[in-house]
């Protein structure tokens, strides 16, 4: 069977996921960015390859999008990630190579979740296959993120919620 991007983008939410409740340590969000931001560019480059767009070697999410716009691709990317492109590509390299970077695990729970809701929403319009279900962010996970008390724990909760 061949891989497609869509199964790569996949493995690398999943790969996500999987690591948020393994975080002991606030720079070991550096890596769920990682596979958060390669989810998302191979998301936008399987939609570019669907409707026949070439596109270069590269990481750099605003870039990814610049280039569907200018081939009237609709990439069906949520708001929050378009606004926060330039955010996501930093992650890729900045997550592995600079020691002083930091990321913030509010944006990770964030936009791991609009990553969810564009991947569930990209692989429902091209294909009929059937993905297992993507690791779920626990309760302790969130309340260690946001306070139990803060507005953001309960959108993060029933964002979470929604997805089942």
């Amino acid at each position: 069977m061949t891989k497609t991007l869509l199964d790569k983008a996949y493995a690398n939410l999943s790969v996500a996921g999987n690591l948020f409740p393994q975080i002991r340590d606030e720079r070991q969000f550096d890596f769920v960015g990682y596979h958060i931001q390669q989810g998302v560019e191979d998301l936008i480059k399987f939609i570019l390859e669907q409707n026949g767009c070439e596109y270069p070697k590269s990481h750099n999410i605003r870039q990814l999008i610049q280039l569907a716009e200018s081939h009237d691709v609709d990439l069906l990317i949520p708001d929050y990630l378009e606004d926060h492109a330039e955010m996501l590509t930093e992650w890729e390299a900045m997550s592995r190579y600079d020691s002083e970077f930091s990321l913030d695990a509010k944006r990770a729970v964030q936009s791991y979740t609009e990553a969810l809701t564009y991947f569930s929403h990209v692989a429902h319009i091209f294909t009929h296959e059937t993905y297992p279900e993507f690791p779920k962010l626990s309760q302790e996970v969130l309340d260690i993120v946001f306070p139990p008390e803060s507005d953001l724990n309960k959108n993060a909760v029933n964002n979470a919620k929604n997805r089942d």
